[in-house]
């Protein structure tokens, strides 16, 4: 109190002491609240990073928390503090019994954000371990583990809270605590779930309107203000208050009813700057930078149109050379009898297939959602890391241990790159790359997975960097790998052909034969019938029982060379590798022709209708030839280029439908990332490994840098031949926006005089109708639009197709209506009831039999009128008249007079009656809503 010591005692101005509500009903109204604080910002929280928990024991331990809390804090005995210290020390033996699994779950929540991060950021975050060995418990259960970390951070979260708001009377407390679990996610435009994202400012509203009454001894603002005339207290914490948090909740409700999210259309601006940040600024394309420009993920919802501006992102150079390592040598023996190493050489004369482009990749996506393409689960990370081989370096190895006359090239490249505008942490490389990590290493260039590699500076990136790759063959299965390698090591053949047909015995045309009965069980080959062992025809006789119980379409990929003489003729090194690549073979088969279950039968049906025959390379319908998966993707390229348009303005895929679906379904037009995403699945479900790769597609055969402008960004198809490794395929449809569909990665001038014209809309096939999940009946089809230009332009931008309505809106036009009118009305009606009952309130207090108790709830009456006044224009100082009055209502042991009460009550009256004349009009509705006029 404000004393000043005199000749006596000086009273503290007065201030309204309000009949607090009893401690159960404060404790509904502030545990409701809290409660509603809790639910928003942990639901955001979790919802955003898509986090597992068991939410019936989370709401268990959260209600109890926050009980506990607002009980506590609400409790004014200080002699019960022993109970809050049992509370803690219970909180503190869980958090003691119970660490692994709460260390454990808050690793694995930790791993769940940076995963979120890196998936925004497109870049591969590193991952925390755990610090205990998981597998040290049988049955370890992840979900419970999560759980278990965020149940034990409820205790201090809800007591905070209740600390904050009820025993210091801080709303600002509360408001940063809840929003600190919001911008964790949305600092990195992670979006929450509705629900929770609308119960959090539910409690924000409330705590916005509040604050006056429940604000603090001055009020939020109080202490700006005038003292001795502010009426405060906690007479606002009781449940009927909790009616505006119903009316604020409708309100909401109502707004998203009136306005759903599928019908707003963004201001061009706002449209302008959301695609500025998802697909980069100019040069400035660190977080996200579209195609081209990721290695974490590839994200096909709401993938629209592709605009370039002709910037360089790359510039390369290529440095072609013959290897400088020893490439197939082998010991022989001349006709004198002394030996010799022999230097093999390509003499096929075939060019090699990157000679004039090159495929430079940045990610590889494994896993196909529907919506996204992801790299390896993290089940495939751990088998794969259990694994030898480097895929990466696989066509190089073969080159080195494994060399093949006519598939094989003697001569390389050192590549060097220079990153001038796209995404720094984005390293490509070739799948021919020579380089292996340790070379890479120095400059901070990891491998990741079995597919691409990544910077490991997160902050600035790799700008420069070189490195060697191979000269490419073409595809080459496991079985007609080793065949031709030991053929020619040990008996210097060196033209193998047809092998299917051989060892079917099938000679017609062969450049080899098995004479079975003439020469027992040798074989000899055309090429001057040079004789070979035994050996040689083990294998084939190996490969005829493998084959026999693989059954029809069985790979020769999966091959397994047997123990015998030709094993035992191996080097150690030789039978290391084989071993190694035997192991990869089965993984990639495994992880790499997976489909979504509910694509099998449509992709079927697009495969009978467009007359696409996966076997039709097939050698007797059971022996996949060594270009099996290469011949198969390239009838898919010309049923794209016949039957397909390529365009860089296609239609957006609606909401909940599958992207590589409604691409061969309906649109039937796109770019890259839709013929290469619809060829893997055709790939796969045909039984061929391949997966999706993107990054940027290069002039290799010009000497000197190259610059590689923002148009050259790719997607194409990696295929995988067991005895070659993973082989880019293009299966985009040539065009003048597409350089990549062209030999040299360039456009030629007369582009459009030989670019073939899709086939009439007439004339291409019909799918048969579908009734499952993927399709849904109320769509309409997509109208074509104009095509988007890829010609640099300085001011190329624009609005995303599709950021209207997608035709699944809010409903039928009526039943919205009727929604909203509805809503509206009960929000009206809410407002007047509260109205009508905050007037009762006061007509009940000022004429209850207490005149001293009716004097002070006039006085406070008043003071709130005052406060108002100061709309209406300059105002005076309040008459000391009321003062009086309220000392001696306070103080007096003696009761107002009549008189005297009717004079406080007289004095609101002529103020109120000021106010709804002189208020301005929205001032006057709110007042009046609120019951104070």
């Amino acid at each position: 109190m404000d004393k000043e010591i005199q000749t006596g005692l000086q009273l503290d101005k007065p201030r309204l002491l309000l009949q607090d509500e009893a401690l159960i009903g404060r404790g509904i109204f502030y545990g409701l609240i809290i409660l509603l604080g809790g639910v928003g910002g942990w639901g955001s929280f979790l919802t955003a990073f898509n986090i597992e928990v068991y939410p019936v024991r989370l709401i268990a331990v959260g209600v109890i928390s926050c009980a506990f809390g607002v009980w506590r804090q609400l409790d004014c005995n200080k002699g019960r503090w022993r109970l809050s210290l049992i509370g803690w020390m219970i909180w503190l033996a869980v958090l003691v019994f119970a660490f692994d699994t709460i260390a454990h779950g808050a690793v694995r929540i930790g791993n769940t954000m940076l995963d979120s991060y890196g998936a925004k950021l497109n870049y591969e975050m590193p991952s925390l371990y755990l610090p205990y060995q998981a597998g040290t418990r049988a049955g370890i259960d992840g979900v419970g583990e999560s759980t278990g970390f965020i149940s034990v951070l409820l205790l201090p979260f809800f007591w905070a809270m209740s600390r904050m708001w009820i025993r210091s009377r801080n709303n600002r407390g509360p408001f940063g605590l809840t929003g600190i679990l919001l911008v964790l996610p949305m600092s990195f435009s992670i979006v929450p779930a509705g629900w929770a994202f609308g119960a959090l400012l539910l409690f924000w509203c409330m705590l916005l309107l509040l604050a006056a009454t429940l604000g603090g001894p001055e009020g939020s603002f109080g202490r700006r203000r005038k003292k001795g005339y502010r009426a405060s207290g906690v007479g606002a914490a009781r449940p009927l208050a909790l009616l505006l948090a119903v009316i604020v909740g409708l309100s909401m409700w109502g707004v998203y009813l009136f306005a759903p999210i599928e019908t707003y259309k963004r201001p061009e601006l706002a449209e302008n700057l959301r695609t500025g940040l998802r697909e980069g600024f100019g040069s400035s394309r660190y977080i996200q930078g579209g195609q081209g420009s990721n290695n974490k993920e590839v994200q096909l919802k709401g993938l629209g149109t592709r605009y370039y501006t002709g910037e360089t992102m790359l510039r390369v150079k290529f440095d072609w050379q013959d290897d400088p390592e020893p490439v197939g040598q082998f010991l022989r023996q001349g006709r004198d009898g002394e030996t010799y190493y022999e230097n093999l050489t390509d003499t096929s004369g075939v060019r090699a297939s990157n000679a004039d482009k090159e495929y430079l990749k940045s990610f590889v996506g494994t896993v196909y959602t529907g919506d996204s393409w992801e790299r390896m689960d993290s089940k495939g990370q751990e088998e794969l890391a259990g694994l030898e081989l480097r895929a990466q370096n696989q066509i190089s190895r073969y080159k080195h241990e494994l060399f093949s006359i006519g598939r094989d090239k003697r001569n390389c490249y050192r590549l060097s790159v220079q990153n001038l505008g796209a995404n720094p942490r984005c390293v490509y490389i070739p799948a021919s790359l020579k380089s292996g990590p340790g070379e890479l290493s120095e400059y901070n260039i990891e491998f990741v997975d079995d597919g691409y590699a990544k910077s490991g500076n997160f902050i600035n990136g790799t700008r420069e960097y070189e490195l060697f790759g191979e000269a490419m063959g073409g595809g080459y299965n496991y079985f007609s790998r080793v065949v031709s390698y030991l053929a020619c090591k040990n008996y210097g053949v060196t033209s193998i052909g047809n092998l299917g047909a051989a060892r079917l015995g099938n000679t017609g045309g062969s450049e080899y034969e098995i004479p079975v009965f003439e020469y027992g069980s040798r074989m000899l080959f055309l090429d001057g019938y040079t004789p070979v062992g035994d050996d040689i025809m083990d294998l084939f006789d190996s490969i005829n029982g493998q084959a026999n119980m693989g059954g029809f379409g069985w790979p020769a990929d999966l091959w397994e060379v047997p123990e015998f003489e030709a094993w035992e003729g191996l080097e150690e090194y030789e039978r290391e590798f084989l071993r190694d690549i035997e192991a990869y073979n089965k993984f990639v088969y495994e992880h790499y022709t997976q489909v979504p279950e509910e694509l099998e039968g449509f992709l079927e049906d697009f495969k009978n209708a467009y007359n696409l025959d996966p076997n039709d390379r097939l050698d007797s319908g059971d022996f996949r030839l060594r270009d099996g998966a290469e011949c198969y993707a390239a009838y898919i390229a010309m049923c794209f280029q016949d039957y397909f348009d390529y365009n860089l303005d296609p239609p957006t895929v609606p909401q909940g439908r599958d992207f590589v679906e409604c691409f061969l379904s309906e649109t039937r037009e796109g770019y890259c990332v839709h013929f290469a995403s619809a060829a893997v699945l055709l790939l796969r479900a045909a039984g061929y490994p391949a997966r999706y790769a993107e990054g940027y597609v290069v002039p290799s055969g010009e000497s000197g840098w190259v610059d590689v402008p923002d148009y050259n960004a790719h997607a194409w198809v990696e295929v995988y031949s067991g005895g070659t490794g993973w082989v880019p395929v293009e299966v985009t449809p040539a065009d003048e926006n597409n350089p990549a569909a062209f030999y040299n990665a360039t456009v030629p001038e007369n582009a459009r005089e030989i670019i073939p014209t899709p086939k009439p809309l007439e004339e291409r096939p019909t799918l048969p109708p579908r009734s499952n999940s993927l399709i849904d009946e109320e769509l309409a089809s997509p109208t074509p639009r104009p095509r988007a230009s890829a010609e640099p332009s300085p001011s190329a931008g624009g609005s995303p197709a599709g950021s209207g309505s997608n035709g699944k809106g809010g409903g039928s036009p009526l039943v919205n209506v009727l929604w909203c009118m509805g809503t509206a009305a009960g929000i009206i009606g809410a407002l007047l009831l509260q109205r009508v009952l905050r007037v009762k309130k006061r007509e009940r207090d000022l004429g209850q039999r207490d005149r001293n108790a009716a004097g002070l709830r006039a006085y406070a009456y008043l003071l709130k009128l005052y406060e108002k006044e100061l709309l209406c224009g300059q105002r005076e100082e309040p008459p000391e008249r009321w003062k009086e009055l309220a000392e001696k209502a306070r103080y007096s042991a003696h009761m107002l007079s009549p008189e005297e009460l009717g004079e406080l009550i007289g004095d609101g009256e002529g103020l109120r009656a000021k106010l709804k004349a002189q208020l301005p009009g929205g001032q006057k509705l709110l007042c009046w809503l609120t019951g104070l006029i």
